[in-house]
């Protein structure tokens, strides 16, 4: 196999990385959305999604490494003698730390929300204690002057 061949099946990959890295900020976006408009829904299927992307990531990243350890061709060294293999791959390795960074946000936003809805539901109780957080996200309490009032979360 030839260094024009090499970088050929180097560069399909990391292309095919790229259109990983792409679509993952695209879903984790979607994904920060959903969890700061409390929308259950649309945040288990981006999590879905992104499950399924991250998934597809990873074979092609491994795809990857096996065919550097097993040919024995060093990318930086392909990188060094074709310009648009290492914007390429600059490219993937940006890509991937915007990632990092957005899986991180989306992490902390998730957490904050979670402790927001859970202090509500400990205030309602708290003040209302025969009220009850149904498998549906309703909240069904007494109200004084009314016989039965429903709300959601």
């Amino acid at each position: 196999m030839t260094t024009r061949s090499h970088s050929s099946i180097l560069r399909q990959l990391l292309e095919l990385e790229r259109e990983c890295c792409s679509a993952l900020c695209l879903i984790l976006e979607r994904e920060r959305v959903a969890a700061s408009a409390h929308d259950l829904s649309a945040l288990l299927s981006s999590n879905k999604e992104r499950e399924a992307t991250q998934a597809r990531w990873e074979r092609i990243a491994n795809q990857r490494r096996d065919f550097v350890r097993r040919t024995g061709v060093r990318l930086v060294d392909l990188a060094n003698e074709d310009e648009s293999l290492e914007a390429l791959r600059v490219d993937v390795e940006t890509s991937t730390r915007e990632i990092a960074r957005a899986q991180r946000v989306n992490h902390g936003l998730v957490q904050a929300v979670l402790r927001q809805v859970s202090g509500l539901i400990e205030t309602i109780r708290r003040e209302l204690p025969s009220s009850r957080y149904d498998k549906g996200a309703a909240i069904t309490t007494p109200m004084p002057g009314a016989r039965r009032a429903a709300w959601s979360a």
